[in-house]
């Protein structure tokens, strides 16, 4: 139970800022442009739906069976950003 909590609270905090950034984009951008910004966000998202396939996944499998030893945990969670970070790299350039 304390686990959903803080996942629900982070998806909470995260609509919110997010809602307050695409207000202030708007304002900021105008309608049109904000349009080519949230098409271009989306695909951004979609692509790194493809290139992240399964390695948030995976780091959720392998974390919960390696909790009690933390450097195997530290391991997997390190492999993951790193390998995370560096397909995620590939979408932008």
């Amino acid at each position: 139970a304390f686990d959903v909590g803080i996942t629900f609270f982070a998806s909470v905090v995260t609509l919110s800022l997010g809602f307050v950034i695409t207000v202030l984009l708007g304002r900021y951008l105008g309608a049109g442009d904000l349009g080519l910004y949230r098409m271009a966000s989306t695909i951004c998202r979609i692509a790194m739906l493809i290139v992240a396939i399964d390695i948030l996944s995976a780091m959720i499998k392998y974390v919960a069976e390696f909790k009690d030893d933390r450097t195997k945990f530290n391991q997997i969670v390190s492999s993951g950003v790193i390998l995370f970070l560096v397909h995620s790299s590939k979408v932008y350039i």
